[in-house]
Parts: structure tokens; sequence; C-alpha cells
């Protein structure tokens, strides 16, 4: 049996998180912190004055680009398991 650290599975949350001025990729779903506080997860797409998430195929969110605090792809926030 193989034994890790559990450390090495950590997540360095300051390496993920990205601003309004990084574009996401439109196939990849993202976490997205508003400036109020608000925490939502969905599709992230990004113009030059709007930001929407794309909640449900019928649902999107749609807010100033002010607003936007920051985001992360859920696949970066989570642990990398290694085998």
């Amino acid at each position: 049996m193989k034994t890790q650290k559990a450390y090495e599975h950590i997540v360095d949350l300051n390496t993920v998180w990205k601003d309004a001025n990084h574009t996401p990729q439109t196939n990849k779903k993202v976490l997205v912190v508003k400036k109020n506080g608000r925490v939502i997860c969905g599709y992230l797409f990004i113009d030059n004055h709007t930001f929407t998430v794309k909640i449900e195929p019928f649902h999107a969110i749609t807010s100033n680009i002010s607003n936007l605090y920051r985001w992360a792809y859920i696949d970066d926030l989570l642990p990398k398991k290694q085998y």
C-alpha cells in the first residue's frame, strides 16, 4: 500500500482565482464570487461591460462587470488525487 502525505493534495487557492480581466473557457464550470459576497456556480461568459453566469439550460444571471470580484474553475479548486 502506498503511503502519501496529506499535504500533497492541498490546493493553493491563491493560484486558482482569476479576476474579470481573464476570459474563461466556455465549456468549464466555474465558481463566481461577486463583490457583494454572493457566490454562483455555473458557466461564465464575459463581454466588454457585463458578465453572465449560465446556471441551468434556461436560467442565467447577468450583471455589470464591475460587480465581478473573482472566479475560478471548479476543477482547480478541488484537490488532485494521485494514485
